[in-house]
């Protein structure tokens, strides 16, 4: 299965439906924690001037105390609309029928799969960004303290791509703890193994799948720079990203276990007729 053009489609073919749920998290998220600052910080690099470690994961991560306490607030709240999202989109792979109903069960037994999942993702993203920053700061302090800047600038980038490359990957896989514990109600130690193993049936696709939707992100975010609209391109970055994480951790998760998809089972009929 080519997993991102499957992801993609239905992306596309259920646009609102998948928006009606991603919209308000991605204001949230977008507007006030401003998930993709770290790209801002590789667009004005070349122009900072920097004092220390402190300098460099501040200027990365808004670690100022207004945001750190609309953090620990979103994460309540939105983890409730993403518990909606995930099993809005799993009823319709496995029924074949949207429904904008609300169920409140339904968001009671994905909540706390969903929230433990976000926790080790945004410990999973302040441990990347904290290594991140050690090695931008080492490459600044050989290269750009040197006289070097332009070797120091693509360096940072580098290491960035990497750095992306291994946090989108991280989404995919405890996106897959969480649909283990939330539709097979595994314990949290075997999700964790469980969703390494899905993850790796195909490892190639998986990683470059879970990579692409960050990359075309990141791009949109640098250009935000330039236009000087940066609040909008963290918008529609978490506006692009958050649906696809959810989509693609239940395909992977509904074609590892061979579960059919009354979605995808409707449309071959109807091209049939």
């Amino acid at each position: 299965m080519n997993y991102f053009k499957s992801v993609t489609a239905y992306y596309f073919k259920n646009f609102w439906f998948v928006m009606l749920f991603s919209l308000i998290p991605a204001i949230y998220i977008g507007l006030l924690l401003h998930p993709f600052q770290f790209v801002e910080f590789l667009y004005n690099y070349p122009n900072e001037e920097f004092n220390g470690f402190a300098s460099f994961i501040s200027a990365m991560l808004p670690l100022d105390t207004i945001t750190l306490v609309l953090g620990l607030i979103g994460l309540v709240f939105v983890t409730i609309l993403i518990s909606m999202l995930l099993g809005k989109i799993e009823a319709h792979f496995r029924l074949g029928k949207k429904s904008l109903a609300f169920k409140s069960s339904g968001v009671n037994n994905n909540f706390s799969s969903v929230l433990i999942s976000s926790l080790f993702l945004m410990i999973a993203f302040l441990v990347i960004m904290v290594i991140l920053s050690l090695l931008i700061m080492l490459v600044n302090f050989i290269f750009a303290n040197n006289g070097m800047l332009v070797v120091s600038t693509v360096l940072n980038y580098v290491l960035t791509f990497f750095a992306l490359l291994l946090f989108s990957n991280c989404t995919t896989y405890f996106g897959l703890v969480c649909c283990e514990m939330m539709l097979m109600g595994s314990p949290l130690k075997t999700a964790l193994s469980n969703a390494g193993l899905i993850f790796h049936k195909h490892a190639f696709q998986n990683i470059c799948t879970s990579f692409l939707p960050f990359l075309f992100t990141s791009i949109l975010t640098i250009l935000g720079c330039l236009l000087n609209v940066v609040w909008l391109s963290n918008f529609i970055g978490v506006l692009i990203v958050l649906p696809f994480v959810c989509i693609f951790a239940l395909t992977l998760f509904f074609d590892y276990y061979g579960m059919e998809r009354q979605d995808t089972k409707k449309e071959s009929k109807i091209r049939r007729c």
